[in-house]
């Protein structure tokens, strides 16, 4: 192999890596942490959101699911 297509390989590599990884697929929302809350938001502004009167969290998709909200919000998605 020459020189420059190793390189072009390396560099295909870490692209395919980064695009592959779970971390480069985890999207963030926020939640509210209120036992009536169901919904996570795609913004820390949302209309939703500014009803809350709990601590507001930043957490994965995958948490917020987990945790319990079971849908989107219909303000900011």
């Amino acid at each position: 192999m020459r020189p420059f297509q190793s390189i072009a390989a390396i560099g295909l590599s870490a692209v395919f890596l980064s695009f592959s990884s779970p971390a480069a697929t985890s999207v963030k929302v926020y939640i509210c942490k209120s036992n009536a809350a169901y919904a996570w938001h795609q913004v820390r502004d949302c209309r939703g959101l500014n009803k809350c009167t709990h601590e507001i969290e930043k957490v994965t998709k995958e948490e917020a699911v987990a945790l319990g909200y079971k849908k989107p919000c219909g303000y900011c998605y």
